[in-house]
């Protein structure tokens, strides 16, 4: 994913309209918006990613208003952002382009969920359809991570059809990103995935009875720990 040659040399590199240069997008319940541990993990590896990528680097979230205020600055979206943006908000979504405000400067894609609540069945039963995976109806945290991740996978699709055979990269971050991301391959959208899980229930007992854990891990039978946890 780095590049061999130093991003200060690398012409046109940070345009998001240079066509040879990928773009990449991640996604996270906690993109500007200070909830949870994993806020401190994108917001401290922004400069770097700001660094190697420049304006070909977009994070997308939920628009929550209360932090968007003090830390999300709105602003028109450039190519090849722009005409996804457009497509979505002609369908009815409630959307935000700007920079999220933090060390970078990054551009960030900020969705109010609440827009397209009312879609949230048709997508609860395509996802059921598409994965196998079933989600409780009655469930307003799995209804939101299924509201979140359409409106991801759908404006990337976009983006991939405005762009054409360019090359975007993306990386989901957790469980309340992963919709989008099983979406994106269930309609076989042309991207690079990374999918990174923070922490789980096991890996947490685990973590807190083994002091030597990250150079046993390999040996771990995680199905065995958790039916022995009850998990």
């Amino acid at each position: 994913m780095s590049s061999s040659v130093a991003p200060q040399e690398m012409s046109g590199a940070s345009d998001p309209s240079a066509l040879g240069f990928p773009l990449l997008f991640e996604i996270g319940w906690e993109v500007a918006n200070k909830s949870g541990g994993i806020y401190t993990v994108l917001r401290s590896k922004v400069p770097v990613t700001v660094e190697e990528y420049g304006e070909r680097y977009c994070l997308i979230g939920p628009y929550m208003a209360n932090a968007a205020a003090v830390e999300f600055e709105e602003l028109a979206p450039p190519k090849p952002f722009g005409e996804a943006v457009k497509k979505m908000q002609s369908q009815g979504v409630v959307l935000h382009f700007g920079r999220w405000l933090v060390p970078g400067n990054p551009y960030a894609l900020l969705f109010e969920l609440g827009s397209s609540w009312g879609r949230v069945e048709g997508w609860r039963s395509e996802y059921f359809e598409r994965t196998g995976i079933p989600c409780d109806a009655k469930e307003k945290e799995t209804n939101d991570a299924i509201v979140f991740g359409f409106l991801v996978a759908l404006v990337i699709r976009e983006v991939a059809v405005e762009t054409g055979k360019r090359k975007i990269v993306c990386h989901f971050h957790e469980w309340m990103a992963a919709v989008g991301l099983t979406m994106l391959k269930a309609w076989s959208v042309p991207i690079a995935s990374i999918f990174t899980t923070h922490a789980t229930l096991i890996g947490r007992y685990l973590c807190a009875g083994q002091a030597d854990f990250y150079h046993t891990m390999q040996h771990v039978d995680a199905d065995a720990e958790a039916a022995r946890r009850q998990i």
